[in-house]
């Protein structure tokens, strides 16, 4: 992969990953200063981190900690961001038919620093035209309201359950991994729930 140059932007890259030998091979993989790199070690972690900033790529090296990291790939491919899924090289062929057509990249190191290279090109491309085609008060509108409705949930769990905002944030996660929805989903059923 080569560097930033002059006048380009640094893209965004969120590498989720629950083993710290796959995390080093993958940041191996992205070498260079043209990435902002960013990590998460769980699905949990990796959703809040989605929610909070934007990223140009994610890489989630299957399994996580808490999950097996293919709901956390398709809630991700909701966005604009390039979706990388690292599996062991059995799942590969599987997963990729069920997932391409999200649009999601299914990667096993068997096929190679190259083309994790080339998948990783690809997908950047490909969000740059994404987000080229949002208009960027769109895209600020939709992560703020997205944040204001979860927020708002946190203070009826708050209220009503006696929870700790913590607490409050650590249910909303969980319902959303459990039920395989956005967290903005389930605070939307929160909200129905209590007012």
């Amino acid at each position: 992969m080569h560097s930033a140059e002059a006048g380009e932007w640094m893209d965004k890259i969120l590498v989720v990953s629950s083993l710290s030998r796959g995390t080093e091979v993958l940041t191996s993989y992205l070498e260079g200063d043209a990435y902002s790199l960013q990590y998460a070690a769980s699905g949990g972690e990796a959703r809040r981190r989605l929610l909070e900033e934007s990223f140009s790529l994610v890489i989630i090296l299957a399994p996580l900690k808490d999950e097996s990291g293919i709901s956390l790939a398709e809630d991700a491919a909701g966005g604009t961001a390039g979706i990388l899924l690292a599996v062991k090289a059995g799942e590969q062929e599987e997963l990729a038919h069920r997932l391409t057509g999200h649009g999601i990249f299914v990667y096993s190191f068997s096929m190679g620093k190259r083309m994790f290279e080339y998948a990783a090109q690809l997908l950047l491309a490909v969000h740059r035209r994404l987000e080229a085609s949002l208009p960027q008060k769109e895209k600020m509108e939709r992560r703020v309201e997205d944040i204001r409705i979860v927020n708002r949930a946190k203070c009826l769990l708050i209220q009503y359950l006696h929870l700790s905002e913590e607490e409050a944030h650590r249910l909303i996660e969980k319902q959303a991994m459990d039920k395989r929805k956005t967290k903005r989903e389930v605070a939307e059923e929160i909200l129905r729930h209590y007012e």
